[in-house]
């Protein structure tokens, strides 16, 4: 063509639709040369990419898995994007549908695989590191349970670790190291923790929010149902405000080793430092991990003369005043029940 008909050819207006359909053609076919699907499988959906690793042993790698077919075109893809050098360590996981841009973008933005876990309110502390351990995600670097080694990790100035993280479910990338979560989860019970005790109730018969938070936890394994949870803080601050034994079964269960599921009057008068039975004060410790819920019930305990409080059998509980109205509400609901 010459250059006369060439440049007719891109400024006369009679050739519009012919520049257009060239346009058109050229952005089609570079779609199609480098905007292309990824191969997910089974097998090849997740993968890592190992520190130090380069573009071409990352491409050779995919092209191996079967995840690209045509290794230029992907690593053309990466010059024209200029991300040739942003390669990022990490667990990936590729989905079906994804293309050529997405696979370029998780890896050169670390997008890496989240995994979760979840501690569940009620947990006692070793019940909670064990989930750490039976989860393969995460780095393992404590060998056992060994609590005054776990509160050094975590720069914790405590006698005990039990309580002392939230129960909820955290999301993590694999290779997390265990105290590195158990560290996430100690801040976020130590941020609900001053939350609550900033909106707290007053006169309240706690030193400090560590003693609420024990209260918390005894709420905690007493309640099922949470819109009971401020009746129960109700009781027990009423009977700490009168010296009155908590008599909670949880605690005396606390400091049974091996707990068959039975609670015996024998065990209600072996004296242990969590037994509310035999002594009158709290608890020297948490029993359990807390939610948000027992915390602010703790905090703020509902207005009323209850002193006692019996299981009905549904899950729920019948409140009383007086121990006379406690005897007629533990022969209606437990002895009659036997």
């Amino acid at each position: 063509m010459s250059k006369n008909k060439y440049l007719k050819f891109l400024f006369n207006k009679h050739y519009v639709f012919h520049r257009i359909v060239i346009v058109l053609a050229i952005i089609f076919l570079s779609i199609h040369l480098l905007f292309f699907q990824i191969n997910v499988t089974d097998s090849n959906q997740d993968f890592e990419i190992p520190e130090g690793s380069n573009l071409n042993k990352v491409i050779t790698e995919f092209h191996k898995q079967e995840l690209i077919s045509s290794p230029w075109r992907f690593k053309l893809l990466f010059y024209i994007t200029g991300n040739q050098n942003n390669i990022k360590k990490g667990s990936y996981r590729i989905k079906n549908g994804d293309n050529s841009v997405d696979l370029i973008r998780m890896i050169t933005q670390g997008l890496e695989t989240t995994h979760a876990i979840t501690f569940v309110e009620g947990q006692t502390i070793q019940q909670v590191f064990q989930t750490i351990q039976d989860n393969p995600y995460i780095k393992k670097t404590l060998d056992e349970f060994n609590e005054a080694k776990i509160l050094q990790e975590l720069s914790i100035d405590a006698k005990s670790l039990e309580g002392l993280v939230y129960a909820d479910t955290y999301y993590f990338i694999k290779n997390t190291t265990d105290v590195a979560l158990l560290k996430m989860a100690h801040q976020h019970l130590d941020r609900k923790l001053k939350l609550a005790w900033n909106h707290r109730s007053t006169n309240l018969p706690y030193n400090d929010s560590y003693e609420a938070l024990i209260m918390a936890s005894i709420i905690e394994k007493e309640v099922t149902f949470y819109d009971e949870a401020s009746m129960v803080s109700g009781v027990f601050v009423n009977r700490l405000n009168i010296g009155m034994p908590l008599q909670s079964d949880p605690t005396v269960i606390y400091g049974i080793k091996k707990f068959d599921g039975n609670i015996r009057k024998n065990d209600l008068r072996k004296d242990h430092p969590h037994n509310t039975y035999t002594r009158k004060e709290l608890p020297p410790t948490p029993i359990c991990i807390v939610s948000y819920q027992s915390i602010n019930a703790a905090l703020n305990p509902a207005n009323t003369k209850a002193l006692y409080f019996v299981a009905m059998g549904n899950h729920r509980h019948k409140f009383s005043e007086t121990l006379s109205e406690h005897n007629e509400a533990v022969n209606l609901y437990q002895r009659n029940n036997k």
